[in-house]
């Protein structure tokens, strides 16, 4: 009879001791699909949230007249890393076709004039993504829009201006024409004291797109620029560049705070599955050993016959490693039914761990699965190993003698 047929046989007539071990089986892979499952999505998690975390230089000129210029910005989105740009001009300009909003106290010289602010971005980087301005109607400056404007509403309500209407202001002998896209409101603004100059009042803050701001002034400098950054690891040597390429002429701040403390929070997770996957993987070396240690004892005699009948020791192996190995098979695929309702149960666990765009969605995987099967194989061959290398070393005489006595 081959060791197979043997070791069917051997788990039918012992049906007690399989269930046994099967059950083992199955809680020692329900754990270890679970934390490897974990593991998957804390990697996957952190290339995640390098993508939405939104980690930033910013670049702020120390003088107004010392701006960052298109050949300089250009140098800077050369070193790489660098995967958006939101270019931020500020200006003044006169208007045309509408009038100013005038306050108690007036600058004879800037008393007609409006500050324009071009932006790349108008929801990034700014008092709207600060949320100390909103819009109340219309949309904002965006990074397609060529010709947009957004005003504030006192300034629209004193020139009856609505979305849509075709606004005209001038610099330099230069005019330009932009389409309101948005309105405004500032929470600030009843705040304001009555020593503000008309030119200095937040009702006369105009944002405009950034290409519209460069037909005015008819050129590429900025006095602020902010890049986003594709890998948060790599910031501070990205900084450190772009230190090296513009001087002390500007002011270079980093921020990737949102980065580190999600990634910090899935360091802990994965530190700690890391501790559990590597605690069950001993206690199950240790427990399945020791089981086998008692049962192979109480087998000695079968093993000894089969030994006096000429098996060879390697047939002896072979037969418990596919009874144990059979058994294993059967504990995956309970496992793995399992472990789809265990890893639902973790997930909603870990809910409060995770960021509003990074979601945690802890789902099995095939790759997990063959982990499984890999660590739960090794695990049993070393088990197995060790509770048979007492017989294994010997020689068969012994084994016989040892029976007997």
């Amino acid at each position: 009879m081959s060791f197979g047929n043997r070791a069917i046989k051997y788990i039918w007539r012992k049906k007690g001791k399989s269930f046994i071990l099967l059950f083992i089986f199955i809680i020692i892979n329900c754990m270890n699909i679970s934390m490897l499952s974990i593991l998957r999505v804390t990697e996957e998690a952190e290339l995640e949230i390098k993508k939405n975390t939104q980690a930033k230089i910013t670049l702020d000129v120390k003088e107004s007249d010392n701006l960052i210029t298109k050949t300089e910005l250009e140098n800077i989105l050369a070193i790489g890393n660098i995967t958006n740009v939101n270019r931020i001009c500020k200006d003044y300009a006169i208007p045309h076709n509408f009038k100013n909003y005038k306050g108690k106290i007036e600058d004879d010289n800037r008393d007609n004039m409006i500050t324009l602010y071009g932006y790349d971005d108008l929801s990034q980087d700014s008092r709207f993504s600060e949320l100390e301005m909103k819009i109340t109607s219309g949309d904002m400056v965006k990074p397609m829009s060529q010709d947009s404007v957004v005003i504030n509403h006192n300034l629209a309500e004193l020139n009856s201006l609505h979305i849509g209407d075709v606004i005209e202001f001038s610099k330099n002998d230069r005019t330009i024409s932009g389409k309101i896209c948005g309105i405004y409101k500032s929470s600030i603004e009843n705040k304001q004291g009555e020593n503000i100059t008309s030119f200095f009042r937040i009702e006369n803050m105009v944002f405009l797109s950034r290409t519209l701001m460069e037909q005015l002034v008819n050129e590429g400098n900025y006095n602020k620029v902010v890049l986003y950054v594709q890998d948060p690891e790599k910031l501070e040597n990205t900084v450190d560049k772009v230190k090296s390429l513009l001087g002390e002429k500007i002011e270079v701040s980093a921020s990737d705070t949102m980065y580190e403390k999600l990634k910090m929070n899935l360091d802990q997770i994965e530190k700690i599955t890391n501790v559990i996957l590597i605690l069950v993987v001993i206690i199950s070396v240790i427990v399945i050993t020791l089981i086998y240690g008692i049962w192979i004892r109480d087998r000695k005699k079968e093993i000894a016959i089969l030994l006096s009948l000429g098996k060879r020791k390697v047939s002896v192996f072979l037969q418990i490693c596919l009874e144990s190995f059979m058994l294993f098979g059967c504990s995956v695929i309970v496992a793995v039914l399992v472990g789809n309702i265990i890893t639902t149960w973790i997930e909603r666990a870990l809910l409060t761990w995770q960021d509003s765009r990074i979601g945690l969605n802890i789902n099995l995987n095939v790759y997990d699965i063959v982990k499984v099967i890999a660590i739960g194989s090794l695990v049993l061959i070393i088990s197995i190993s060790l509770s048979l290398v007492r017989i294994i070393m010997a020689k068969p005489r012994g084994v016989l003698a040892e029976m007997e006595g």
